[in-house]
């Protein structure tokens, strides 16, 4: 009689997403007191719809405007074994289900099954400009996404927040 056991050894580097979730990063707008300033309650000097108007991101050598009419639809999947997809967007405020558009903005999506370092540069209205950097690994965009703003020293996190 034999018997076998089959069985993943330990790493060193935490859990692997089965599925890997796509890599992107979200940027939020407050203004000095804290205001999200895509909420739809926010009612100070700019608003939300003049705001994303002026706001262009420069990516891959090219300037685009915001994407903020964008409406995420989920791809049908008929099983749960499929990889989840990611479609990129750009710099975008994402809406979600019968509700309307709101921050914070979002950058991507990227293939989280891949390591990714992706650039992008966002000029805001009052003319200026904010070079934000991430990366992240392969399997593991939840658990490794770093963000450097402006050439500042890398901070593991997945959002980073501007005062406008």
């Amino acid at each position: 009689m034999s018997l076998l056991i089959v069985g993943c050894s330990s790493d060193n580097h935490g859990p692997v997403d089965a599925d890997p979730y796509p890599a992107q990063i979200a940027i939020k707008v407050v203004d000095a007191a804290g205001n999200d300033l895509f909420s739809e309650d926010y009612a100070g000097c700019v608003d939300k719809a003049n705001i994303a108007q002026s706001i262009t991101y420069e990516y891959g050598g090219k300037t685009y405007p915001l994407n903020f009419d964008l409406k995420q639809d989920c791809p049908e999947i008929e099983s749960d074994k499929v990889p989840n997809l990611y479609v990129f967007h750009g710099l975008y405020l994402p809406a979600s289900w019968d509700e309307p558009v709101s921050g914070p903005m979002l950058f991507g999506e990227f293939d989280g099954g891949e390591n990714q370092h992706e650039k992008v540069v966002i000029n805001w209205p009052d003319g200026t400009s904010n070079t934000v950097e991430f990366k992240s690994e392969a399997l593991r965009a939840l658990t490794t996404t770093e963000i450097s703003v402006d050439g500042s020293p890398w901070q593991k996190t997945f959002e980073v927040t501007f005062i406008k």
